[in-house]
């Protein structure tokens, strides 16, 4: 009996002894507590919130300087504090916005998150830098396309975006006199601009037919992805081979005859074949450009 007391009490006193659990206290966490960004943008943190369930958490932020900005936002709203649900989480994130004129330098900042019972502090760093991480860009493994005229030219492109930041591009083009140069998102046509998160790249389609009767020759195209103050820009080459065409006729240019049903005869056809195209080295012009062609007797049917 006095052992079975013992052990009781000794349960007891261990109970009040150990801390409460992480259940029944605020915490509050990023990924990233220490960042970099550049004057004129903004940084986000994904804030992991934990707190005993049904506890109403309010949500603050200290040591914001004159000219900077903070939002914390979630499920659509901006947000200063929470009604904690373990079975749905909330999904937090932090905007800070830095002034164009801010210096470089490291800047601190603080999320604090107040439950009912219990609280917690999150110290945030910034440093700011004149360029940080990369930049934007535009490539492509074949900036040159060859054929004749009247077919479609289509080029892939890879858009790059390795600065900090999420990014939409707008899309432009610049092509030779009377052409037709589109630019889209690979398989968004009608979509002039496309969005790219930071570090990750998106695939554009550029595509133009040069004209009938265009003449032989290399023929530049410029486009140009530009996102916020970034810029990227490349230069594709349309070689144009010629311009094609074939004319079928009679010799004489009639197209009716008087023929007796039943009876085959003779029909003499000929083909023209028409080119426009670039001249071989030493200037001597491309041999055969028209040729004829005699049908097989044909019979007429009534």
């Amino acid at each position: 009996m006095r052992r079975a007391v013992s052990t009781l009490i000794i349960g007891v006193l261990l109970t009040l002894a150990l801390p409460a659990s992480a259940a029944d206290t605020v915490s509050l966490t990023t990924p990233y507590t220490s960042v970099a960004v550049e004057p004129g943008h903004t940084v986000t943190f994904n804030l992991d919130l934990s707190a005993p369930d049904g506890d109403s958490v309010a949500l603050s932020v200290s040591g914001v300087l004159d000219g900077w900005s903070t939002t914390i936002t979630g499920g659509g709203f901006v947000v200063d504090g929470v009604t904690y649900d373990s079975s749905n989480p909330p999904s937090l994130r932090l905007g800070v916005t830095v002034p164009s004129d801010a210096a470089d330098g490291s800047y601190d900042l603080a999320v604090t998150a107040q439950g009912t019972s219990s609280s917690t502090t999150l110290d945030l760093t910034l440093r700011v830098a004149a360029q940080v991480g990369g930049g934007v860009s535009m490539t492509t493994d074949f900036p040159a396309l060859q054929g004749p005229a009247g077919v479609k030219f289509s080029y892939r492109l890879t858009l790059s975006n390795d600065t900090t930041q999420e990014l939409q591009f707008g899309l432009d083009t610049t092509g030779p006199d009377g052409w037709q140069v589109d630019a889209s998102p690979a398989g968004e046509s009608l979509a002039s601009t496309v969005t790219v998160k930071p570090g990750d790249t998106s695939t554009i389609t550029v595509s133009t037919t040069p004209p009938d009767g265009t003449a032989a020759g290399d023929y530049e195209i410029d486009v140009t992805a530009t996102g916020g103050s970034y810029t990227a820009t490349t230069q594709l080459t349309a070689n144009v081979t010629g311009s094609y065409s074939m004319v079928l006729s009679t010799q004489d240019q009639r197209l009716n005859a008087d023929e007796v049903a039943g009876k085959s005869s003779d029909l003499q056809l000929e083909t023209t074949c028409n080119s426009r195209r670039r001249r071989r080295p030493g200037g001597r012009p491309p041999s055969h450009p028209h040729s004829s062609l005699r049908s097989l007797p044909a019979t007429r049917r009534q």
